[in-house]
């Protein structure tokens, strides 16, 4: 406040300082600093109106009437500390409330923010009164309808700021100034920060600007521009995505402060080539842009979605958990804000990315080349660096230029354009910096832009403005050695030579008028002309007819004067190509289906804006279309849907957040709200995908909380944990739920609460539990049942519950993906299923017992992870080994990107699995099929290998060493590929796939056979089948018999996998069937292929005394019913007592309404497992027979008996009819 006095004391500064009236801080007062914020301003109010009441009449003396605006002295910073944004500034809107609003001001030290923010300086005296002084409110408004556009000056507005800035450095003798300011413009307000120094050549000045109040110094999620001056360098650099030239009319100075030395040239530590890719190959990474450099680029990381919000979050931590915070991530902000200010002074690094790619697991980052690596603490372990002496600089900078600064080739300005070129060139920069700053500032790209006048809009890159300013010129073509970094060149000159003959073409070329769509080619806007020259290119994919719909539609709002919505609307052709671009999930048709749904919706009424709303919520492209019909009979839905978006933005980083409770209750308001507004649209299957996202947050928050408290011992994130516990049932408790479950999440309540007046356990660690049985278990054992040991258990349980009672409707997905969750499925008894299918996500889940396993596929990762059972001991983890050393094997001949690492968290073993796309590819379908084909084929070829020491595995690797194990691998994943169930659900235990990981580890007899037998062809491997055979029915000894018929089981996973359709030829021959012909049955028949051959074998007339028959009855009964009808089969397997069970289940399932009820009866004999029927008819039919015979458990054919639902099971009761719709529909 006395700096901006005394500015108004010179002359020649005075018109730039709004008139203020000081206010002193009222001497008198004083309060406890536990008093509350509000009962402190009225106590204020009260005494500033007894000690001045005539405060009023000297405010409009000298500011004029109300509105006003009370700001806080700033008398606290210093060169050597900064307070920015500790105490209000608050607008007063009228005459009625000065006093309350000076109050409010006058006591923000009883602010818990500004304590918390007190509390990081070392002298952090009590709370007190402060001065302030209050100014006329300048006009805020602004004419900028979209939140990208960002304040571009004109450098000698710059210049007049700077030299205001320099003398004020001078006046008061200070080291380096902050200055805020208030721009009249013929845009509309714009707020700005300068941050310059007395020495140049030491620090950067830097220019903050942003449309609307105080934008420039708390930007929330608004977008900010910076003007960047290099230390020692008079270049001027710009950052922002859609700059908006200017005109100043009037400049305001704001506020006048000392700002500690930030020096430019800094010591940084970098990662070695080594460590990058140690982490690239082992961890999940984001493109990320660099806002400032703090002590270290590596450690914990704080996610929020502003500076501001992480600001908060940061001050409100246990300081021994913010000592260990070093990176901040958000999705917006400027290093120049008041929070990055302080950020600044506590030498955080800060980034700007996408955290909605951020699990929330991710703690742990390391930056690195305009990368962030996440994680969990292991990262840190892969971190090497190495020193490097560099001037620093933020990211996304570049020259500035204008068709006429960049004349043609040899003119005087093109001469200034290579000198400031070569300027650039000359900084001592980081290699990467040195690169993205001369492509930035030489070739146009997609998110840079710049509008010099309204409408007018045109990239800033100086190979833009030369062939514009001298079209025909040498840069008609990009120059050698330049190339073009961003793909755009050739579009962007097509687009700006865009003339009559083009659009007659474009015109031609989807059957309509020309005049139609002139006001879209000749448009000013050249990202409109882009957009439309784009959208052409999707034709082929698309459809014609929809293309010139859209075209249409975009042309008559240009003409009405909205260029923006048809901007947006032509940009929805390239979105959707790009979507099936990252992630290859779409058939063309089904893409151009949903293309079609869109414009319709658009046709309908439907604003681009609201569709972009829609597109920015990340759901995929099926589930766009959906939202996107309804829109017109539901609008409220996307409303309630970005509500929810922000909420869940907001949710992002809660596990550093001490106020996550709170956000996890506004969270479950907002989802409740949208959920109930989807469920009348006829949207459930929406609602199933957000309550899935929902879910996953929910589930790893707990988990980072519960580590956190584990690791640290840190009982404020054990006390959020179990408050985040109750919000979860909170947000349960709002489902249609059974009145069992109802009974157990009220005793999870309790206990919760319970838990909560206690100390924290000493072990989180869990035991292997099922939430059926426990929930059954719960609910019968009354009101008193023992309480689990600790907190951890109900997470778990209700994380199982949730996936197993979520549903995403798979007939709505697009083939691909049901292809992979069929594929994941496969010999899966409890539900696998598709969790989330977003844009650039598709996550399913396949279930391995206590632990959620899954398939996560995105643009730039694929993985899946594997969990031993809980307190699994470290000595007897002999399968996660295994796993190692064949994937291994995989990444040497199969997958090269393939990584891999193992952890133990909370006394599980956990085995993380990746694959990294390779730098300029893209994904192919067939690559996300052989990732999971591979896996699977572990993980299926693993079962009942738990619990078995290390050493058991010893000699499998030295074995891989040897050739031929590459092939042999091979054509095992591509025999898993071919294996298939759903038909009728079979039991992994029972094939002999599901020891041979197991066999290959543990059995050097195995692993001799597996590679001599392929090396001597099939023939021979037949000799040996009969030969093993013939052994079995000699062997006495138990445990010889055991290891023989494993080698016999092994063998025929090698026939069957190799040499299919010789094996199934091997079967139609053999003259009678022995135990290894039954093996290899069970080998080939589940293949898909092997049953397309298989068929025409049968032969017509029914008959179980052939090999094949014998074999089909047992392994491919729905064969059999295909070949001879459904009547001729159950006629020949009535009557056989116990035997050919699977078949006589499939029988009944499918053909029980179109068998005589007798034959029915006959079939169900001996069943004590009924499936249901798949139609009406055959269900009716199957429950009269049961009618008689009395109940039988009952269950699905797909999946199969889950043996885990049963309760008693010596009783024989049948399981709840009710649950038919559930088992059905899973």
């Amino acid at each position: 406040m006395q700096r901006l006095l005394d500015i108004q004391a010179v002359d020649a500064l005075r018109p730039l300082v709004p008139p203020l009236l000081p206010i002193a801080a009222l001497a008198g007062f004083s309060a406890p600093a536990s008093r509350s914020h509000a009962e402190c301003c009225e106590q204020y109010a009260e005494l500033l109106h007894r000690q001045n009441p005539e405060l009023l009449a000297q405010v409009q003396q000298v500011c004029g009437s109300a509105p006003w605006i009370v700001r806080s002295a700033g008398d606290e910073d210093s060169e050597l500390n900064s307070n920015a944004g500790a105490y209000e500034s608050r607008p007063c809107a009228d005459a009625q409330a000065l006093f309350l609003t000076v109050a409010a001001v006058a006591t923000s030290a009883w602010r818990p923010q500004t304590q918390q923010q007190q509390a990081l300086s070392s002298a952090s005296p009590p709370p007190r009164a402060i001065d302030c002084f209050i100014q006329p409110l300048l006009t805020v408004e602004t004419s900028t309808p979209g939140s990208s556009q960002v304040p571009y000056l004109s450098k000698p507005t710059l210049e007049r700021m700077e030299a205001v800035a320099t003398q004020l450095i001078a006046q008061f003798g200070m080291q380096a100034i902050d200055c805020e300011w208030g721009l009249e413009t013929d845009a509309g307000f714009v707020s700005a920060t300068t941050m310059l120094p007395a020495d140049h050549s030491r620090m950067h000045t830097a220019h903050t600007f942003g449309f609307g109040f105080a934008s420039a110094q708390t930007s929330g999620q608004g977008a900010t521009s910076l003007a960047l001056r290099p230390a020692g360098t008079p270049l001027r650099l710009w950052r922002g995505r859609h700059l908006r030239q200017v005109q100043v009319r009037q400049v305001h100075l704001l506020q006048a402060r000392p700002t500690p030395l930030d020096e430019a040239y800094r010591q940084r530590q970098v990662l070695t080539s080594q460590a990058r890719a140690r982490l690239a190959a082992q961890y999940a990474s984001l493109p990320v842009t660099l806002l400032l450099l703090g002590r270290r680029a590596f450690g914990r990381c704080l996610t929020a979605p502003d500076l501001a919000t992480a600001w908060r979050r940061f001050i409100a931590m246990d300081p021994a958990v913010r000592l260990e915070i070093d990176l901040v991530l958000v999705d917006e902000g400027n290093a120049e804000e008041h929070a990055g200010i302080m950020f600044r002074q506590q030498q955080m690094t800060c980034v700007r990315g996408n955290t909605g790619l951020c699990a929330p697991g991710w703690q742990w980052a390391c930056l690195d080349e305009g990368r962030s690596y996440f994680g969990d603490g292991s990262l840190l372990q892969c971190v090497e660096t190495e020193e490097r002496h560099e001037l620093v600089l933020p990211d996304e900078c570049g020259l500035v230029f204008s068709p006429t600064q960049a004349a043609s080739p040899g003119s005087f300005a093109d001469q200034d354009a290579e000198a400031q070129l070569q300027r650039l060139a000359d900084l001592p920069v980081d290699e990467r910096v040195a690169r993205e700053l001369r492509q930035v500032s030489l070739w146009p790209s997609a998110d840079r832009w710049l509008e010099q006048r309204p409408g007018f809009l045109r990239s800033p890159a100086l190979r833009a403005c030369q062939i514009e300013a001298e079209p025909g010129s040498a840069c008609e073509a990009p120059l050698s050695g330049d190339g073009d970094p961003f793909g755009l060149w050739k579009d962007y000159t097509r687009a700006l030579r865009l003339d009559a003959q083009d659009l007659q073409r474009l015109a031609a070329s989807l059957a309509c008028e020309a005049a139609s769509l002139r006001s879209l080619a000749l448009s000013e806007d050249l990202r409109l002309r882009m957009a439309l020259l784009g959208a052409q290119q999707q034709v082929p994919l698309l459809g014609a007819p929809e293309m010139a719909k859209l075209f249409r539609f975009a042309a008559t709002l240009v003409q009405e004067g909205q260029p923006d919505a048809a901007r947006l609307a032509l940009l929805l052709p390239q979105q959707l190509a790009d979507e099936t671009k990252r992630l290859p999930l779409y058939e063309p048709a089904e893409l151009a289906q949903c293309f079609a749904s869109c414009v319709q919706a658009l046709a309908d009424g439907m604003s681009p804006f609201a569709l972009a709303a829609v597109r920015s919520f990340g759901l995929a492209a099926p589930t766009t279309a959906r939202l996107a019909q309804s829109h017109a009979a539901h609008p409220q839905v996307v409303a309630a849907l970005s509500a929810l978006q922000q909420r869940f933005v907001q949710f992002r980083g809660a596990v550093l957040d001490p106020l996550a409770p709170e956000l996890a209750e506004l969270l479950n308001t907002d989802f409740q709200r949208a959920r109930q507004l989807l469920l009348e649209a006829g949207l459930g299957g929406v609602s199933e995908q957000l309550r899935s996202t929902l879910i996953e947050a929910y589930d790893a928050t707990l988990k980072s909380l519960l580590t956190q408290a584990v690791i640290d011992g840190d009982t404020g994130s054990y006390c959020r944990y179990l408050r985040m516990m109750l919000c979860w049932l909170a947000s349960i408790a709002q489902q249609h739920l059974t009145p069992q479950e109802e009974q157990v999440l009220a005793l999870f309540r309790h206990w919760i609460k319970e838990w909560q007046q206690g100390p924290m356990p000493d072990s989180f660690e869990i035991d292997d539990r099922n939430w059926r049985v426990e929930f059954d278990a719960l609910a019968a054992e009354g009101a008193e049942p023992e309480r689990y040991e600790n907190a951890h258990v109900i997470h778990n349980l209700l994380h199982q519950w949730s996936l197993a009672t979520l549903h995403i409707e798979s007939g709505l997905l697009p083939a691909r993906v049901q292809a992979l969750e069929l594929l994941c499925s496969t010999f899966s008894s409890r539900a696998t299923k598709v969790l989330r299918f977003e844009q650039g996500l598709l996550e399913v889940q396949i279930p391995m017992g206590t632990h959620k396993a899954s398939f996560v596929f995105g643009p730039e990762r694929m993985a899946v992870e594997w969990s031993e059972p809980p307190n699994c001991p470290t000595e007897e983890i002999a399968r996660i080994v295994a796993f190692e050393q064949l994937l291994g094997l995989l990444r040497d001949t199969q997958i090269p990107s393939l990584s891999f690492r193992r952890e133990r968290t909370l006394g599980t073993w956990t085995l993380l699995i990746h694959a990294n796309l390779q730098p300029g590819g893209s994904w192919r379908f067939e690559d996300l099929h052989q990732f999971i084909a591979a896996n699977r084929l572990l993980f299926d070829a693993a079962y009942d290998f738990s619990y078995v020491p290390v050493e058991a595995a010893d000699g499998l690797m030295a074995s891989l060493q040897r050739p031929g194990w590459g092939g042999l691998m091979q054509q095992l994943v591509a025999h898993r590929s071919q294996l298939e169930d759903a038909a009728q659900y079979v039991a992994l235990h029972t094939l002999p796939l599901s020891s041979t990981v197991s066999a290959l580890a543990q059995s050097a007899v195995v692993r001799s056979l597996m590679l001599r037998g392929q090396r001597a062809g099939f023939r021979a491997c037949v000799t040996l089948l009969d030969r093993y055979a013939a052994w079995l029915n000699l062997v006495e000894s138990p445990e010889r018999w055991r290891h023989r018929h494993e080698y016999l089981r092994q063998l025929c996973v090698l026939m069957g996998s190799h040499w299919p359709v010789e094996a199934l030829e091997t079967l139609r021959s053999a003259p009678a069937l022995h135990v290894g012909h039954e093996l290899l049955a069970s080998v080939v028949l589940q293949r898909r292929d092997c049953r397309q051959a298989l068929l025409p074998l049968l032969g017509a007339s029914p008959s179980l005394q052939t090999p094949l028959a014998q074999c089909s009855v047992k392994y491919a009964p729905e064969l059999l019913v295909q070949a001879w009808g459904a009547h001729a089969t159950a006629e020949l397997l009535k009557g056989q007592g116990a035997r050919y069970r699977r078949a006589r289940q499939l029988l009944v399932a499918r053909h029980a309404g179109e068998l005589p009820i007798a034959l029915v009866r006959q079939l169900l004999t001996d069943m004590d497992t009924v499936p249901w029927g798949e139609q009406a008819a055959a269900e009716h039919r199957i429950a009269e027979c049961l009618a008689k015979t009395g109940p039988r458990y009952r269950f699905a054919l797909s999946s199969g008996v889950d043996w885990t639902a049963l309760d008693h099971w010596a009783d024989g009761p049948a399981n709840e009819p009710a649950r038919h719709e559930e088992v059905q529909a899973v």
